[in-house]
């Protein structure tokens, strides 16, 4: 029992050499399953990432899948599924034997493929969570408390790598947004500057003594004053979108823009 102790915390640890090593934390994600597997002497593991809209789960990896569950298949999150009775119950989940499960249903091809036992436990992410791990064997009762709490510190390493893959989504969602706002930004304001030429000429043909009397071509000129002026509001919300210039916030009533 020593012994499978120490193998079970060598691969904790190789895995989180792996997770501060790898460029790309979806390697962790790809290699977990298989390292959970070997450790425990197991005949399949899966790892289950719940999707944004919360209703389903996405095979992210495993080995030794069923037809059913290639990666990249959806799996419903409800609480008669495996993945989904550990979302319900939040907490690891032994299965001795799947002939006398009832917590929920047990997918025909896992006793076609000669599976009878299995752990899982659920992947959490900042309070919440994200998605399970589960490994399954073809033998009786198999697993016990060194692999529960395997499992746990395998989960542990999965969640922090899905935080960090979200970090860098969002840090590089900014940068996008920042590219965005500079060349927005610019654009405004070159746009700005053809503005106020346009506003300076059309100022001046309006103060010209010939258009005195002349109601068509002074009309021209009003719409083409009140186009540039729509056109300098616009240039405003884009240099607004970019932060190159300060919003203006002030006080409001919002009961005067409800309907009475």
């Amino acid at each position: 029992r020593s012994l499978r102790r120490a193998h079970y915390a060598e691969c904790i640890a190789q895995m989180g050499r792996l997770a501060v090593d790898a460029r790309d934390p979806q390697a962790l994600l790809r290699a977990a399953p298989a390292a959970a597997a070997e450790a425990l002497q197991a005949d399949a593991a899966v790892l289950y990432v719940l999707e944004h809209d919360g209703r389903t789960f996405r095979v992210a990896a495993g080995v030794g899948l069923t037809a059913d569950e290639p990666v990249g298949a959806l799996v419903p999150n409800r609480p008669d599924t495996p993945p989904g009775h550990m979302m319900v119950g939040g907490r690891p989940v032994v299965v001795d034997d799947y002939a006398l499960e009832s917590r929920f249903v047990v997918p025909a091809s896992f006793t076609a493929a000669g599976l009878v036992s299995a752990v899982g436990v659920p992947v959490g992410d900042r309070g919440r969570t994200a998605g399970a791990l589960t490994v399954r064997s073809r033998q009786r009762a198999r697993f016990g408390a060194d692999e529960i709490q395997f499992m746990e510190s395998m989960a542990s390493l999965i969640a922090t790598v899905l935080q960090r893959s979200a970090s860098e989504e969002a840090l590089r969602h900014s940068q996008r947004l920042e590219a965005v706002g500079q060349l927005t930004g610019g654009i405004a304001h070159d746009f700005n500057n053809l503005l106020t030429v346009i506003q300076g000429n059309l100022q001046v043909l309006a103060d010209l003594p010939a258009l005195e009397g002349n109601d068509d071509v002074q009309a021209l000129v009003d719409a083409a004053t009140r186009a540039s002026r729509r056109g300098a509001d616009l240039t405003a919300k884009l240099l607004a979108f970019s932060r190159r210039q300060l919003l203006q916030p002030r006080a409001i009533e919002p009961g005067r823009f409800l309907p009475s």
